[in-house]
């Protein structure tokens, strides 16, 4: 029998375009589902005609605009999940607000947790009003999280030091999400003439697309040379 583990998260599964969601997000949750029962608990509300043989997504109306009336109602469906039948584990995606629930309630219910962070959860940067580091009722709530966890994933080695300056000493797993291998294979064959750039992303101040354009026009000047 699979064990039963329940997935908190803001949002990334069934959702936006063509109910694509995160995609490297889904793709590893349904790697997950193989081995384990899987239950996702979305704030964000997922589209009509979205279908998972996977696993299963519990989510709350879209009518219900409140966002923490939404993780109110979605605590609630989790502990009568719970009740009906047990969890093993308790995971979320994001620290704050769906990691510090997934947390609070596997210690009262006696089970062990686990947080993985993406990169708002473990900054503050004032100048970008990005991170929740910025807020000290967040960060009081982020930090206790990260300290009481059972487990917790950063993505990359940068994201796990700066979590650790803010006083979280503990074992910090770096999991990265990666590259898709059987889309973007590795030749290790030098290419000859123009660089050709693909950027996949979501248009915010964070990502710094300006000095992106500047590091592709530096990289195909010293290519080409023009």
């Amino acid at each position: 029998m699979k064990k039963r583990v329940a997935v908190w998260m803001f949002g990334g599964i069934g959702t936006g375009a063509f109910s694509q969601g995160q995609p490297v997000l889904e793709a590893l949750i349904r790697a997950l589902s193989e081995e384990f029962e899987i239950v996702v608990y979305s704030q964000s509300p997922i589209n009509a005609d979205y279908v998972s043989r996977d696993f299963t997504v519990v989510c709350t109306s879209r009518n219900l605009r409140s966002g923490a009336l939404r993780w109110l109602v979605l605590t609630a469906y989790f502990l009568r999940d719970h009740t009906r039948k047990r969890f093993s584990l308790v995971c979320a995606f994001w620290g704050f607000p769906g990691g510090f629930l997934a947390t609070l309630l596997a210690r009262f219910l006696g089970l062990p947790s686990m947080i993985n962070l993406p990169g708002g959860d473990s900054v503050g940067i004032a100048r970008l009003n990005y991170g929740i580091m910025l807020r000290p009722a967040f960060r009081r709530c982020a930090l206790w999280t990260y300290r009481h966890a059972t487990v917790l994933t950063a993505l990359t080695e940068f994201q796990s030091r700066t979590v650790r300056a803010y006083g979280v000493s503990r074992a910090i797993r770096v999991i990265p999400y990666g590259a898709n291998p059987s889309l973007f294979v590795f030749s290790g064959k030098s290419t000859s003439g123009e660089c050709n750039f693909i950027h996949v992303s979501n248009y915010n101040l964070i990502k710094d697309p300006e000095m992106l354009l500047k590091s592709f026009a530096a990289i195909e000047k010293k290519k080409t040379g023009r």
